[in-house]
Formats: structure tokens, C-alpha cells, sequence
């Protein structure tokens, strides 16, 4: 059965492959897998994160701290990735201390 399925030589064309894959379709769904990866994140991070440490005061105004991961997509030289990493010191902790990132990719 099978050799009843053969096919022939083809050359791939590398061009078309790079274009095809630094796409806007391409990216735009990398953005979509990493955003949703960094909100899964985030939402594991809020839960060890106390209610004195999501906020700081400067000039007398309390400011909401950033998330502690971003998602992004970078096209580089032949393809396009998209990248979820830590946005300051508390990204940089929680993902030390509890392998948050680690957890979502495994």
C-alpha cells in the first residue's frame, strides 16, 4: 500500500519559505500564541503578587505597576518570532522563584 503513494523531486524554493514565513499572517497569529502565553502568565503572576507590591506612589499619586510579563513578535532575518519575557523586577522575580515561563511552555 505503501508504494502506491509516490511523489516526485521538488526544489524548495527558500525565498518563498522566508516570505511566507515573516508574513503578517504569520506574525499576527505568533502574536496571538504569545499574548495569550504572557495573559496566562500574568494571571498566574496576580495570584502571588500582594496588593502592596502591584502598586507603587511617586509624587504622592499611586501608579499601577506594569504586568510582569509582555508579549511581542520580532521578524529577524528569515523568519518571525513571537517572545514573551518579563517587564521589570517583579517579572524577573516571580520567573526566578517560580518558573512561571517554564511552566507554560512544558
Amino acid at each position: 500500500m505503501a508504494d502506491a503513494l509516490r511523489f516526485g523531486r521538488f526544489t524548495l524554493d527558500r525565498a518563498g519559505v522566508i516570505e511566507i514565513s515573516k508574513s503578517a499572517a504569520v506574525q499576527s497569529a505568533l502574536g496571538s500564541i504569545a499574548s495569550s502565553m504572557a495573559n496566562r502568565a500574568n494571571a498566574e503572576a496576580s495570584t502571588r503578587i500582594s496588593d502592596e507590591d502591584a502598586t507603587f506612589t511617586r509624587n504622592g499619586h499611586e501608579i499601577a505597576r506594569k504586568h510582569p510579563y509582555e508579549a511581542e513578535v520580532k521578524a529577524i532575518r528569515r523568519t518571525a518570532i513571537g517572545i514573551v519575557s518579563t517587564t521589570g523586577e517583579q517579572g524577573m522575580r516571580d520567573q526566578s522563584l517560580n518558573h512561571t515561563l517554564d511552566g507554560l511552555n512544558h
